[in-house]
């Protein structure tokens, strides 16, 4: 009965806040709780009201029960997030998380070297959402970790299925600041990978350097258990910070993916070229390569080239698709050649 569920909410709420995490570190709890079926009559409206209810426990400073009543209303950006967020649990459990694989070019050979594997959810309706339309949501509502692991394993899948045709591809990850965080992060990863039969160096993990570089020793030591496994390490967005030289004295990182910025507007741009020219140049320097995102024209392509950047990536070497798309058949057409031997001498 709710008055039960009301004591068994305070003990919860109680007991947390008496208990010394390591380091003394203590921690505090905030429930909401809603009733059946004065508050929905669905299990969707019930988990809804009692959302709502977290919402205002969290919004009272936390450390509090708060029961949802009637007159409870969320603002409609709160309310649209709450709704994200019922999404993307249910697109977690019945396994529409999955992933869309974007070429990744090498700009010596101008054959494809690798895939990115970027998140996307499938809707009721079978609309295929871009990450802008919940990443936000699954930040703020810690659901991004399990994003990430969902990723991962459907990756694993079409990895081994790529495998079993005769083709071995590497594929980036991406990972969420949640994962330096994340004590299991590195078993579950060795273990799915020891279950799919599949080595660890076929895969690249990348980091934003805006979240990676928050807490630089504990990036750190989370790049060296990765680099442990014979996974290599991506740092994504290089460039967007004012310390971002300094960093890779610190973090074992095998490949930089230049910040968009200095990308988009690359042929045009003198200051542009000159900064991605001293990046290339100190990557090759210190033995990492380099990858430009945002390649949307041949001008930017043919640039990239002639600076010295490793790989390319972007909508001109070809958009995300459901499958590795492993051609360069396109960029042959467009540049009025007739093979990929052509495509290797105009580049």
């Amino acid at each position: 009965d709710q008055n039960t569920a009301m004591r068994v909410a305070v003990a919860i709420k109680d007991t947390v806040a008496i208990t010394e995490i390591a380091g003394g570190v203590k921690a505090t709890a905030s429930v909401g709780c809603a009733w059946f079926p004065e508050h929905g009559r669905t299990a969707s409206l019930l988990f809804s009201s009692a959302d709502i209810a977290l919402y205002k426990a969290k919004s009272k400073g936390g450390n509090t029960v708060y029961e949802f009543s009637a007159g409870d209303k969320l603002s409609d950006k709160t309310h649209s997030r709450l709704m994200q967020k019922t999404m993307i649990e249910e697109a977690l459990t019945s396994g529409r998380v999955i992933p869309y694989f974007q070429p990744i070019l090498d700009l010596n050979s101008m054959t494809i070297h690798h895939f990115e594997a970027l998140a996307r959810l499938v809707d009721d309706d079978g609309n295929v959402l871009s990450p802008a339309s919940f990443l936000d949501a699954a930040v703020q509502f810690g659901l991004i970790r399990d994003i990430d692991r969902a990723i991962f394993l459907r990756t694993l899948e079409v990895a081994r299925t790529c495998l079993e045709k005769g083709e071995r591809f590497s594929f980036a990850v991406n990972l969420s600041s949640k994962e330096l965080e994340d004590d299991q992060w590195i078993r579950f990863v060795a273990q799915a990978s020891d279950e799919a039969k599949l080595p660890l160096d076929m895969f690249v993990f990348e980091l934003t350097e805006t979240e990676s570089l928050s807490d630089i020793q504990k990036a750190q030591d989370f790049l060296k258990e990765v680099k442990r496994l014979r996974a290599r390490v991506a740092l994504d967005d290089f460039g967007s910070g004012y310390s971002s030289f300094l960093y890779l004295k610190r973090l074992p990182v095998d490949l930089l993916k230049i910040d968009g910025a200095f990308i988009r507007a690359l042929p045009s741009e003198p200051m542009d070229k000159q900064i991605v020219r001293s990046i290339t140049s100190i990557s090759m320097g210190i033995g990492l390569q380099t990858v430009a995102e945002f390649v949307e024209n041949r001008e930017t392509l043919e640039t990239l080239r002639r600076l010295g950047v490793d790989f390319a990536q972007g909508y001109y070497v070809g958009k995300p698709a459901p499958q590795p798309l492993n051609s360069v058949e396109h960029l042959i057409r467009d540049m009025g050649l007739d093979n990929v031997g052509a495509l290797q001498n105009r580049a």
